[in-house]
């Protein structure tokens, strides 16, 4: 190669170099703007205990969460409580969001940083609303796109917007927040590992009555009573047998006197090798499958909404446990 050309051919990558340094500078300086120190939400500075209500709208719906006697709890569920450390977080949030930058005032961008209006079909925002006992507003705030790297001093940034002003804001923090009730829901219902479980009754509707016991805590196999002459235990459905309170969670939930458990699926009674004793009633309302249970305080009161096949399992009677002839 010629001197003179690679002379030229220096030249330029060097400025190509240079220009991309410029710009990974430059992003650096974005990503780490200074904190200007003013909350995006002062007025809700020292009133987060009087906050009672939170309202979440969104472009799929709306859910409302109210706090009583000091616990949350989901109004679109009838009260049921939820995840206590969940509302804090959302709350500590919102009040730690620091302002940094003006963004767009134009309604037209809005959607790309996601603080449009977000009771349009579509919306990708979310807007909080606070409120006190008496069903005050505290603040509210239209919640857009997070900002997954370091904004000022803070690894986070949330684009935000006043629902009265046309002006979104890249404000440091983060606000965690859900689009639907369920999500704020401890789902879990009841999780007991097979190996604590020592007695199994089931009552069903439908066969005979099934009872097993496991001989020492662990023991992979259960001992089924009433085994008729000539009869043999499917193994691998007896093994199956002590998952009955494994992981069940429900879909929805519901006042017990709202579900109607006048002819149960089955009743079944389970203990452990730690004393708790459960006792379950499953039944079929409108078209699905619902169990109630007498457990924890927390579960009295309530029905829930469960998959199908776990409330197949809780109906099993003893002939479920029998292998088929020539098997």
């Amino acid at each position: 190669m010629q001197p003179k050309r690679f002379l030229i051919l220096l030249a330029v990558t060097l400025a190509v170099s240079m220009a991309a340094l410029a710009a990974h500078l430059a992003e650096q300086r974005n990503d780490t703007l200074i904190l200007s120190g003013e909350p995006m939400l002062p007025e809700l500075q020292g009133k987060v205990e009087a906050v009672a209500v939170i309202e979440v709208v969104t472009g799929a719906g709306s859910y409302t969460l109210e706090r009583r006697d000091g616990a949350w709890g989901s109004r679109d569920d009838d009260g049921y409580p939820v995840r206590q450390r969940r509302v804090n977080r959302l709350l500590v949030g919102l009040t730690s969001l620091e302002r940094l930058e003006a963004k767009t005032a134009r309604p037209e961008l809005h959607p790309r940083i996601h603080v449009e209006d977000p009771d349009g079909a579509g919306a990708a925002s979310r807007l909080v609303r606070l409120k006190d006992r008496e069903g005050t507003l505290i603040t509210e705030l239209v919640v857009g796109k997070q900002r997954h790297a370091r904004t000022g001093q803070a690894d986070h940034g949330t684009y935000v917007r006043r629902p009265d002003s046309a002006q979104a804001w890249l404000a440091a923090g983060f606000v965690d927040l859900w689009d639907e009730t369920y999500e704020w829901l401890d789902s879990m219902v009841v999780d007991i590992e097979p190996g604590e479980i020592e007695r199994i009754e089931i009552l069903p509707a439908f066969g005979p009555r099934l009872l097993a016991v496991r001989p020492e805590r662990g023991a992979e196999a259960m001992g089924v009573a009433g085994v008729p002459q000539g009869g043999r235990l499917d193994r691998e459905a007896v093994r199956d047998l002590g998952a009955l309170l494994s992981g069940v969670r429900f879909d929805a939930v519901r006042p017990v006197e709202n579900i109607d458990f006048s002819a149960p699926l089955s009743q079944a009674r389970i203990v452990t090798f730690d004393g708790e004793t459960f006792e379950v009633e499953t039944a079929r309302h409108e078209g699905a499958s619902w169990l109630r249970l007498t457990a924890a305080p927390r579960h009295e009161g309530w029905a829930y909404r469960v998959q199908d096949y776990i409330a197949r399992r809780l109906s099993r009677s003893l002939n479920d446990l029998l292998a088929e002839e020539g098997s």
